[in-house]
């Protein structure tokens, strides 16, 4: 799990790819009941139009909450997003192709989300289909 999340080296095929947005979506839901948990213990003013505000001491819990969130889905995903365009045979700046008014994002979705890796190895690494590399330890039967 840590080298499919936290490393920029290698390839990764579109399965590990999307196994890693639903690592995504999950962490994302556990912020968000941490966030709830901690909107119950640590109560802040409500203004009229619905938005709740701490400040103080109060909300320290809540920025660690937000920046470590921020960090890790930053991080996390430039290295899952660098090894899928790897996978391509493509540097990983190509996620930068997204920043193309319109049909920037359409591009990135298909070659990334989409298409096949390059057969065989390239200057990334090895076909990750030819020798799969499991994300979880195999434990050994005696």
């Amino acid at each position: 799990m840590k080298q499919l999340l936290f490393s920029i080296e290698g390839r990764i095929p579109r399965s590990q790819f999307w196994l890693a947005m639903l690592i995504f979506v999950g962490v994302s839901a556990a912020v968000g009941g941490v966030g709830y948990l901690l909107g119950a213990l640590i109560p802040g003013t409500v203004s009229p139009d619905g938005t709740m505000s701490v400040t103080g001491l109060a909300a320290i819990p809540y920025l660690a909450l937000s920046l470590g969130y921020m960090v890790f889905n930053i991080w996390a995903g430039i290295c899952v997003s660098a090894k899928r365009c790897h996978d391509r045979g493509r540097s990983g700046w190509f996620m930068l192709v997204q920043l193309i008014p319109l049909i920037g994002g359409i591009w990135y979705l298909i070659e990334v989300c989409c298409l096949r890796g390059t057969p065989g190895p390239n200057r990334y690494g090895p076909d990750p289909l030819d020798h799969p590399t499991p994300l979880l330890p195999i434990p050994s039967v005696v």
